[in-house]
C-alpha cells in the first residue's frame, strides 16, 4: 500500500494505477477522477465504487484509501491548503465525497468535471501561474455554490504538532502492518496515552486503529491470494493476522466469501479467462484522458485569441541577399507504386507539376507483388516483368520528373520473413537469397537504362529500406547491413555514376547513441558510403524506445508514438546529422529529408487545418540552406496504408483530399513557390526574399501542439475539435519598417491563408462536416481553398520608408508581394 502524505505548497498531478492501494492524507484537497476501469474509494469507513468519469473529493485532513482494480487508472490533483485559504472557504466542507458517472444532478456534476478538466489542461500546458490559480478559484467557487455542506471535523485546522503525530502513527502502522503491534505500543512511540491516541485517531481517520490495521492486512492478503497461490493459513500469518480464523472472519465480512472460496473461484476464472469475481465489469475508455477532456467545450478560446503581441521587423529593400535553395519543390511524394496508376492520383500529380513543378518524385513499393516485376520460373530462376512498372514510370517521366526510386519492398518469392505493417500486403523483409535480390535490382536498372537512356537514369536517385526496420522487427542490424551493401553493389555494378543514398529511417534514430555512427563506420569500412544521406523528418521522440509503436502500427491504433515538443525539431535534426557526418569527414555529403510531416499519426485531424500551412512555412524558412530536399509526405490522402475512412477530411497525410480538393498546406507550398530566388531575412515567423523586380514578405504564425495532445493524453475524434490541440498563443501584431524603397508608388499584393480563406477544411467545418457531398459542394470547396487576396498601392515617404502593419491569428499565413517600381 502506497502511503501519500503530500503537504506541498504547489498543485501536483499524479496518475493512480492498479499496482496497489493508495492511502491519502494531507492538509490540502485532493480530487480523484476515474479515467478508465473501476476505482474504489474508502471514505469515513464506507466504500464507494466509481466507474469512468466518477470522482471523489478528499477534504483536508481526511484519510482516504483509493484502490484501482485491474486495467484501471485514475487522475488525482492535489490542491494545497494555501489555495483554500485564498478562496475564502477555509471553514467550508463540500458535499461531493464520491460521485459516480450516473449520479444526479448530471448538469452540475458535468460542470464540475469541466472545471476540473480545465485545471488539468492548464497544468499540462504550463499555463502562467495566475491563469492556473484563477481556474482553481473558479473550481472552489463552484463547489461552494453547488455542493456546500455544514462544517465538518474534516475541515478542522490542526496544529502542526497534531499533524506530525498523525503522520508518525500512520507511518509506524505502515512499516509494521504484519507485526503484532498494539495501541499501547503505538501510544508510547508518540508519547501520549493509549486512550488519547484511540480517540484522536478515530476522530481524524474515521475508524479505529484496530480496524485500520485490519484493512491494510486484508489488502495485502488479497494480493497474495491473487498472485502467490499461497494457502489460506500462510496468507493469514504473512498478513499479520493472529490465526486463520481471524483472517477468514475479516475477509468474509468484507467480501462476502471465504478466502478459500475466493481463491477457488479465481482459479476457475483464470482458466476461463473471466474477470476477477470481486471486480465489477469494467468499460475501458480508449485514450485514458478522453474520459475527462470530453467535458471541455468545443469552442476553444485559444484560437480566437484577442491578446496581442508586437512583432517588429526592419527590412532594407536594397540589402544584399543570398541564393535560396527551393527545397520544398525538390521532391514530391505519393504513396505506393500501384496507386500511381490510378486516374485520381495521376490527376493530382499533374496538378502538382503544373502549379509548382517538382524535380523528383518518390513512392514506395516498386517491387511489391502487385507491380509483378519479380517472379520465378519452375527452375527457380528470376523472371522480370515490367508491364505495370513501365506504365507508371512512363507517366511520371512524361510529366517532367526525375525518379527517386526506393528499391523495395520485398517480393514474396524473395522474402526471408513475413513483416507486414499497416493495412497492406507489402513486406518489409530482407531477401532470403542476396544473389537473386541483386539480379532483381541490377536487372531493373538495366531495363530503365535501355528504356530511358543512361544519361536520364544517371540523374535519378536510388535508395533501399530504411535503417529503422531492424529497430522494430526481427531483421537484425547485420542483416540490414548486408541488404544495404548488396543493394549498393547491384546499383553500382550497372554504372558507378548512379546515385545511391541511405540509410533512411525515423528521425529519432539520428539521436540514438550508436545506430548511425555504426552504420557510417560499416559503410566506410566496406566501401559503400551513400552518395547522399537520407532520413525521415517526423517530429516524434524516442520511437525506438516506445514499446507501443510497432504494436499500435500493426493494430491500426490512432496513436503510435509521442510527438516532440521541440519547436525547432527539423533544424536540430539537420544540425545533429551534420555533426555525425563531420565525425566521419563527410560533412559535404548532401542531406535529403525524403519524408517530412508535422505528425507521425495517420489520422491527425489537425493536419487538415491551417496549422499545416504555418508549420510548412516555419520548417522551410528555418532549413532552406541546410538540406538538399524537403520531401513532404505526402501529396494525396489516397493511400492504401490504413482502413477506409468515412469522412472527406479525416486527418490524412495528403496535401489534397482523396478526390483532389487542396488543403491549406498545399496553398502554403504555392505561396512559397511565389517567393524570390534570394533571401534577405529569415526568422521564426518570417521569410523575406527578392527577385529581379519583386520583394516578397512571407509571415506565418506557427503554434505547436500542446502537451496533452503530443503525449497522447487527448485524442481527436470529431472535426470540431481539430483546433483544440495547440498551445495558447496571442495574436501577432506585425510592424515592418521598410527602408530603401524608391519614393514612388509600388503595387502590393497580399495573399492570406487563415480559417476564412485558403482552407477547404474550415469551409467544410462551417457546413457541419457533412459526410455526403454533392458535385456542387465539391466545386465550392475547391473555390474555398483559394487564398484570400487583396491588392493596394504602397506609397513610401520621400526617404523611401514605409511602415507595413498586419495582424495574424494563430496558424495564419500571409504573403506580401511588392512590385518594385524603380523609377
Amino acid at each position: 500500500m502506497t502511503l501519500d502524505f503530500n503537504d506541498n505548497h504547489e498543485i501536483t498531478l499524479s496518475i493512480l494505477h492498479e499496482d496497489q492501494p493508495y492511502l491519502l492524507w494531507s492538509s490540502g484537497v485532493r480530487f480523484v477522477f476515474v479515467m478508465r476501469g473501476t476505482v474504489s474509494a474508502l471514505l469515513h469507513g464506507q466504500t464507494h465504487t466509481l466507474s469512468p468519469a466518477g470522482f471523489c473529493l478528499i477534504h483536508p485532513l481526511e484519510l482516504c484509501q483509493i484502490s484501482c482494480f485491474a486495467d484501471s487508472k485514475a487522475l488525482m490533483v492535489y490542491i494545497p491548503q494555501d489555495y483554500i485559504r485564498l478562496s475564502g472557504f477555509t471553514n467550508s466542507a463540500w458535499d461531493c465525497l464520491a460521485v459516480d458517472a450516473q449520479a444526479s444532478p448530471q448538469t452540475i456534476c458535468d460542470e464540475l468535471r469541466r472545471l476540473f478538466a480545465k485545471i488539468v489542461s492548464l497544468y499540462f500546458n504550463r499555463a502562467p501561474k495566475q491563469v492556473l490559480n484563477a481556474a482553481v478559484m473558479q473550481f472552489f467557487q463552484f463547489l461552494e455554490q453547488n455542493f456546500h455542506a455544514e462544517k465538518s471535523d474534516a475541515g478542522e485546522h490542526l496544529p502542526s504538532t497534531s499533524m506530525d503525530r498523525i503522520t508518525q502513527v500512520l507511518k509506524l502502522i505502515h512499516s509494521r502492518w504484519n507485526e503484532d503491534i498494539s495501541v499501547p505500543e503505538l501510544a508510547e512511540q508518540v508519547h501520549v496515552s493509549p486512550n488519547y491516541l484511540s480517540r484522536f485517531f478515530s476522530r481524524h481517520i474515521h475508524m479505529t486503529i484496530t480496524d485500520y490495521i485490519g484493512s491494510i492486512r486484508i489488502h495485502h492478503a488479497l494480493t497474495m491470494l491473487r498472485e502467490d497461490h499461497c494457502s489460506v493459513t500462510d496468507v493469514a500469518l504473512q498478513a499479520g493476522f493472529p490465526n486463520s480464523s481471524a483472517f477468514i472472519r475479516k475477509f468474509k465480512q468484507q467480501f462476502g466469501v471465504t478466502p478459500k472460496q475466493y481463491a477457488k473461484d479465481l482459479e476457475e476464472q483464470r482458466k476461463n479467462q473471466q474477470p476477477d469475481v470481486l471486480l465489477p465489469n469494467m468499460q475501458t475508455e480508449a485514450g485514458d484522458f478522453a474520459a475527462l477532456f470530453k467535458y471541455l467545450p468545443l469552442d476553444d478560446d485559444r484560437i480566437s485569441a484577442t491578446e496581442k503581441t508586437l512583432y517588429p521587423l526592419q527590412i532594407n529593400a536594397s540589402a544584399e541577399g543570398r541564393p535560396i535553395r527551393p527545397i520544398w519543390q525538390k521532391l514530391l511524394n505519393f504513396g505506393y507504386a500501384r496507386e500511381g496508376l490510378l486516374a485520381s492520383v495521376q490527376q493530382q500529380i499533374m496538378r502538382a507539376q503544373q502549379e509548382i513543378g517538382f524535380e523528383y518524385i518518390r513512392f514506395h513499393g516498386i517491387f511489391d507483388d502487385n507491380i509483378q516485376i519479380y517472379q520465378e520460373n519452375r527452375e527457380g530462376q528470376p523472371v522480370l516483368n515490367f508491364l505495370y512498372a513501365d506504365l507508371l514510370t512512363d507517366f511520371l517521366i512524361s510529366q517532367g520528373f526525375k525518379l527517386y526510386i526506393e528499391l523495395g519492398l520485398m517480393p514474396s518469392a524473395l522474402k526471408k520473413y513475413d513483416i507486414f505493417v499497416l493495412s497492406r500486403s507489402s513486406n518489409y523483409s530482407v531477401a532470403a537469397q542476396q544473389e537473386k535480390w541483386q539480379q532483381l535490382v541490377s536487372g531493373s536498372i538495366q531495363h530503365w537504362i535501355t528504356r530511358y537512356g543512361l544519361d536520364t537514369v544517371r540523374t535519378w536517385k536510388f535508395t533501399t529500406m530504411g535503417i529503422h526496420v531492424p529497430v522494430f522487427t526481427e531483421v537484425t542490424f547485420d542483416e540490414f547491413y548486408t541488404h544495404y551493401q548488396s543493394t549498393w553493389q547491384a546499383v553500382k555494378s550497372v554504372d558507378p555514376l548512379l546515385q545511391f543514398g541511405g540509410p533512411g529511417g525515423f528521425a529519432s534514430i539520428v539521436w540514438a547513441a550508436d545506430i548511425l555512427p555504426d552504420f557510417f563506420r560499416f559503410a566506410e569500412d566496406h566501401g559503400c558510403f551513400p552518395d547522399f544521406i537520407t532520413t525521415q523528418d517526423y517530429p516524434h521522440q524516442n520511437v525506438e524506445d516506445d514499446i507501443e509503436f510497432m504494436n499500435t502500427s500493426i493494430s491500426q491504433d490512432f496513436l503510435p508514438t509521442t510527438l516532440s515538443g521541440d519547436r525547432h525539431f527539423t533544424r536540430n535534426l539537420c544540425t545533429r546529422l551534420c555533426q555525425l557526418m563531420r565525425a566521419v569527414d563527410r560533412e559535404h555529403t548532401p542531406i535529403w529529408l525524403e519524408e517530412c510531416n508535422s505528425t507521425i499519426w495517420q489520422r491527425d485531424l489537425s493536419g487538415d487545418t491551417c496549422y499545416k500551412a504555418a508549420w510548412l512555412c516555419h520548417s522551410i524558412a528555418e532549413n532552406y540552406d541546410s538540406v538538399e530536399a524537403f520531401g513532404y509526405w505526402l501529396l494525396t490522402d489516397f493511400i492504401e496504408e490504413r482502413g477506409p475512412f468515412n469522412r472527406l477530411f479525416h486527418g490524412g497525410y495528403g496535401l489534397f483530399t482523396f478526390n483532389g480538393i487542396p488543403k491549406a498546406g498545399w496553398q502554403a507550398l504555392n505561396l512559397l513557390h511565389s517567393t524570390g530566388d534570394q533571401v534577405l531575412y529569415s526568422g521564426d515567423w518570417y521569410l523575406v526574399t527578392r527577385s529581379a523586380r519583386q520583394l516578397q514578405i512571407l509571415l506565418f504564425h506557427y503554434c505547436d501542439y500542446d502537451s496533452l495532445y503530443r503525449h497522447r493524453y487527448r485524442k481527436l475524434e470529431y472535426p470540431e475539435e481539430a483546433y483544440r490541440v495547440f498551445r495558447t498563443s496571442n495574436v501577432m501584431d506585425v510592424r515592418i519598417q521598410l527602408n530603401s524603397l524608391v519614393p514612388q508608388p509600388h503595387r502590393m499584393q497580399q495573399f492570406i491563408i487563415d480559417r476564412e480563406h485558403g482552407s477547404s477544411f474550415d469551409q467544410w467545418l462551417r457546413w457541419g462536416a457533412p459526410n455526403d457531398l454533392s458535385v456542387a459542394d465539391v466545386e465550392q470547396l475547391h473555390r474555398a481553398s483559394e487564398p484570400g487576396y487583396r491588392s493596394t498601392l504602397l506609397c513610401p515617404d520621400e526617404k523611401g520608408e514605409f511602415v507595413l502593419q498586419s495582424r495574424l491569428q494563430p496558424h495564419e499565413v500571409q504573403l506580401f508581394i511588392i512590385e518594385l517600381n524603380n523609377g
